[in-house]
């Protein structure tokens, strides 16, 4: 089973994420921002297959919480959530496997999924 990691600091949107994505089979892990899910990969790297993240949250944002990812896991998908073109090549430079523009449906946000974990 797939298990992804939210890293997202709006209670609203990371419950819709959550609910949505546990709906559609997977295991969900849940951060508030990128040191809460740095501690949640120290425990729990081997079982992410996935991250999903927010570029815009306090204390650690999406750039600096990727660039970590990246220095320790070179191979583990982190799919972007951002509303704008400048974030998403600040995303990409960072080390990012992908992105999805705010709004965006279900539907999309699994097959984005879908495509960055194939080989799982």
């Amino acid at each position: 089973m797939k298990n992804i990691l939210i890293v997202e600091d709006n209670e609203g949107t990371r419950i819709l994420l959550e609910d949505a994505l546990r709906d559609n089979g997977y295991e969900i892990s849940i951060a508030n921002d990128g040191q809460d899910a740095l501690k949640i990969l120290e425990d729990k790297s081997s079982l992410i297959t996935l991250i999903i993240t927010d570029l815009q949250m306090p204390v650690m944002d999406g750039i600096e919480f990727i660039k970590k990812v990246r220095e320790n896991d070179t191979t583990i998908p982190i799919l972007v959530l951002t509303t704008n073109a400048l974030q998403k090549q600040q995303a990409k430079e960072s080390g990012a496997s992908g992105y999805i523009v705010k709004p965006f449906s279900m539907k999309h946000l699994v097959s984005a999924i879908e495509a960055l974990t194939k080989d799982e």
